[in-house]
């Protein structure tokens, strides 16, 4: 019968007998396309703000939804300022239909 060594796991975890598995999933360009495209619409829907604001939070928050989730919920004026996103916009954006000249931008 062979004799088995019965190590505790602390003990192991440093030892370069053990091995952890890590699982990966390899994608393709399109793929991560799909998934930035379907994270900006959640966090652009869930918090009602437009899909440019939700890329620059996604951005800050390493493309983790939840963390965006939390961290607004949890203090949306504080996000707000921190990424420079406003609450009203600045600049008063033209309707463009009311501008009749492209040039010098008179009714």
């Amino acid at each position: 019968m062979p004799f088995i060594f019965m190590f505790p796991p602390s003990l192991l975890r440093n030892s370069p007998l053990y091995v952890l598995q890590k699982n990966y999933t390899i994608l393709k360009e399109e793929d991560i396309q799909e998934r930035q495209f379907e994270d900006i619409t959640k966090i652009s829907t869930v918090l009602s703000i437009p899909r440019e604001a939700a890329c620059i939070l996604l951005w800050r928050y390493n493309w983790s939804v939840n963390n965006v989730h939390e961290e607004w919920f949890a203090d949306e004026e504080n996000v707000r300022r921190a990424v420079g996103i406003l609450e009203t916009p600045a600049v008063k954006a033209l309707n463009f239909r009311e501008v009749s000249c492209g040039i010098c931008f008179e009714h």
